[in-house]
């Protein structure tokens, strides 16, 4: 279980070469198929990150417990495997 506190917010730049290599596991993540789920209750802790390219941003959410969600856009599309991104990022900016 990943009931972890959130601790204070962490803001970072990373250069393009890291979050290329960030992003690439978020590309390869299965999509929630449309439906109804009954989640574990999740902690509520997220991360917002937000990616920058020269012409557009995108904003992504991740939730690390509940049902573990990647949310690409504002809700445009759901993904599976949130908690692994979560880990990634932690281990990325190296916090615990």
């Amino acid at each position: 279980m990943l009931d972890h506190d959130p601790g204070p917010p962490v803001r970072r730049t990373l250069p393009a070469a890291p979050a290329r290599r960030f992003v690439a596991p978020i590309n390869g993540l299965p999509v929630w198929p449309p439906g109804t789920y009954n989640c574990p209750m999740g902690s509520g802790a997220r991360d917002h990150l937000l990616f920058h390219a020269p012409r557009s941003s995108v904003a992504v959410t991740v939730s690390a417990t509940g049902c573990g969600t990647v949310e690409i856009g504002s809700g445009a599309s759901y993904l599976r495997g949130g908690a692994e991104v979560d880990r990634l990022l932690r281990s990325l900016l190296g916090l615990r």
